[in-house]
């Protein structure tokens, strides 16, 4: 085997391609390794998990601990180095929460808001509808019956909700949301999505509030 001496090219060369993948991948092999069985966690890796698993139970709405806005805005940067926690399972994403103007259903409002679509079960929704969120991290999940759920107080915080459906970029979201379950330690499905501009999507009121109401006309 050919030594080379500490000041050859290659020698820098195979030092310096070594240094740039232990920056590249700060947390180690594993990101949250320590959580995953995998190895220990970094004194800062573990800090960022705990701020990660405390915003899963409480989402803090804009509110949000700065500290944890730049976790993600810094975890982002790594998604190709761990993408089996950081890079998004699909893009297509629910959310329930509540929409001003739209706390009371009733049929005239559907009609003034031109819902003219429905779902197969009943439930009207807009096409084209922009949703402005109110903090540059928001919690949208897989999963539609979850959305539901939160937005009408099954497991969220309201009983006047709507859910939100759009389709994103990659570039936009952050974490697996198999890996958010495992977290968690039940099935919310969730995927974080960074950002604070207006979102293109389709809004859906859950069939429990359209109940509620007066019967629908289209």
């Amino acid at each position: 085997m050919k030594r080379y001496s500490l000041s050859h090219p290659k020698t820098i060369e195979a030092i310096s391609s070594a240094v740039n993948k232990l920056m590249a991948k700060p947390y180690g092999k594993y990101l949250f390794g320590g959580f995953r069985n995998l190895e220990p966690d970094t004194q800062e890796e573990e800090a960022i998990f705990e701020r990660l698993r405390d915003f899963l139970e409480d989402h803090h709405g804009p509110r949000l601990e700065p500290l944890f806005v730049d976790d993600l805005l810094d975890l982002h940067k790594l998604k190709k180095y761990y993408p089996d926690v950081l890079r998004p399972n699909t893009r297509v994403l629910y959310r329930g929460t509540v929409v001003d103007g739209l706390e009371v259903i009733s049929k005239e409002l559907v009609k003034e808001m031109n819902f003219n679509k429905t779902l197969p079960d009943g439930s009207p929704f807009l096409e084209n509808y922009t949703y402005t969120p109110r903090s540059i991290i928001q919690s949208w999940t897989t999963d539609y019956q979850s959305a539901v759920d939160f937005a009408t107080g099954i497991s969220g915080n309201y009983e006047d909700g709507v859910v939100l459906k759009a389709v994103f970029k990659d570039k936009d979201l952050i974490f697996n949301s198999e890996f958010l379950n495992k977290v968690q330690g039940y099935n919310e499905s969730e995927i974080i999505r960074i950002g604070k501009s207006p979102v293109k999507c389709e809004l859906y009121v859950p069939l429990s509030r359209v109940d509620q109401a007066e019967e629908f006309d289209f």
